[in-house]
């Protein structure tokens, strides 16, 4: 492949594969290639043929393109679009309150993969409900900053609280979560946020679970009833090897876990 300058266009098996050096120029670029597919660290795209699926159209890659690859940890913190989730784990180590997002880029995937995949893939991959990311980001509140739908940064507000972030593998691809809980506490008032992930179709802020932990003290065992009392109200997929079913039973014990972590 012969990567050029956009409007260039280099080649790979055939495909359309363009790389932008700005923001303007992706913009510019999808407006002249409609249905063009945005790429990041592209390991969702690599692994298509094992979903059966075939690669075509036009790429742009965004690996380049200035202004997405900041990361800055201070009074709250801020990540670029293109940053990998290797440099989520080593900017936010030692951070108590960013600690959620520190230990779900530092355990997803494996070490190679997290020097590929990005911040804002993580978010965009909307057909990979397993991200272990999105619920870190979820209970730390982050904002999502986008331009025209394209995802330029997160940024994180400063908080006085202690956040973790736990999660259950399936024993044959440990890579991959069959339930995620991140959970963050602020010091001063007490709140708590509860964000799940890899259960339902797309992570989610457990707020009927938050409402009622809030209520009492945070214990192992109150969090793995609470969550016990509220698994109806979810919609677990299934996955080859993973029924949806055992997603459900293993989310109490996941919480609890969280949950002595923070208490």
């Amino acid at each position: 492949m012969t990567v050029v300058m956009a409007p260039v266009i280099g080649s790979l098996h055939g495909l359309r594969v363009l790389r932008p050096t700005s923001v303007a120029e992706v913009f510019d670029l999808l407006e002249r290639y409609p249905g063009a597919q945005l790429v990041a660290g592209a390991t969702w795209l690599m692994r298509a043929p094992m979903r059966a699926e075939s690669l075509e159209g036009d790429f742009i890659l965004l690996a380049g393109v200035a202004g997405l690859d900041t990361c800055t940890v201070g009074d709250g913190a801020e990540f670029g679009a293109m940053v990998t989730l290797h440099r989520v784990a080593v900017a936010t180590a030692g951070v108590s309150s960013l600690r959620a997002l520190h230990e779900a880029a530092s355990k997803a995937a494996t070490p190679a993969l997290r020097r590929m995949i990005t911040l804002g893939g993580s978010i965009a991959a909307t057909s990979f409900h397993a991200s272990d990311l999105v619920p870190a980001l979820l209970c730390l509140e982050a904002e999502i900053v986008t331009d025209r739908g394209l995802i330029i940064r997160a940024r994180i507000p400063a908080a006085d609280s202690v956040s973790c972030h736990e999660r259950l593998t399936w024993r044959s691809g440990n890579e991959y979560s069959v339930a995620t809980v991140s959970m963050s506490r602020v010091t001063s008032t007490g709140e708590i946020r509860v964000a799940l992930g890899s259960v339902e179709s797309a992570p989610r802020r457990w707020t009927e679970v938050e409402q009622e932990l809030a209520q009492g003290p945070l214990t192992p065992k109150r969090a793995e009833e609470v969550a016990r009392a509220h698994l109806e109200g979810l919609r677990p997929v299934a996955a080859p090897g993973i029924p949806a079913e055992y997603r459900l039973s293993v989310v109490p014990t996941v919480l609890a876990r969280a949950a002595g972590r923070l208490a």
